[in-house]
């Protein structure tokens, strides 16, 4: 339930779709999730925000990526987690730009602290990855795909200024990141910044 967890007034993953929302590299929103009943409020709260839908397999998340631009000119995908919901705009934007000038396939911005980065692939990288992939069942873990065969791709990080590097944990996935999470949106809020920041 940590998707629908009220932080600061809303629900966590609204206030994910807020922030790409300000990310103008970014042209079209697509919320991927199961097809499995429990996941049914989550694409009623896309909705409420907007957000264009898709739902496929529970156990491929390459799958539903994939069949989410299906039929759509999409050439470049930015893959957001739901835990990740202090996403910034103005990296998203950055790593948009960086994966273009430099003509990767993949591009992440890990130098971020957890939980405000994103990765872009190029829309042919993820099926070529999901014709190779001998377990879609591990398609969950496409960074590692990436990385362990990046011999065989062209990847590139996107660069991130000195003063936002840090090892430091602002996913939402225990009970520790929500109080450092919700303690963080909810001072943002207080200076007129909750989505903003």
């Amino acid at each position: 339930g940590k998707a629908l967890i009220d932080i600061a007034g809303g629900p966590a993953l609204g206030h994910l779709f807020e922030r790409l929302k300000q990310a103008s590299s970014i042209d079209r929103i697509i919320f991927c999730t199961t097809t499995a009943g429990e996941d049914g409020p989550l694409t009623a709260l896309a909705g409420e925000h907007n957000i264009d839908c898709y739902r496929g397999p529970v156990e491929d998340v390459l799958g539903r990526m994939l069949g989410a631009i299906e039929g759509k000119s999409a050439d470049i995908i930015l893959r957001v987690t739901g835990d990740d919901i202090l996403v910034d705009p103005d990296y998203v934007n950055s790593a948009v730009d960086h994966h273009l000038a430099t003509n990767a396939e993949y591009t992440d911005l890990k130098a971020l602290p957890s939980g405000t980065e994103v990765e872009v692939f190029d829309a042919d990288l993820l099926r070529t990855i999901w014709t190779a992939a001998r377990d879609r069942d591990g398609t969950e873990y496409l960074t590692t795909y990436v990385v362990e065969n990046r011999d065989q791709f062209r990847v590139t990080y996107a660069p991130v200024a000195p003063q936002h590097s840090h090892d430091w944990r602002l996913t939402l996935d225990t009970p520790e990141d929500l109080t450092v999470v919700s303690g963080l949106l909810e001072a943002m809020k207080s200076k007129g910044k909750a989505l903003d920041y």
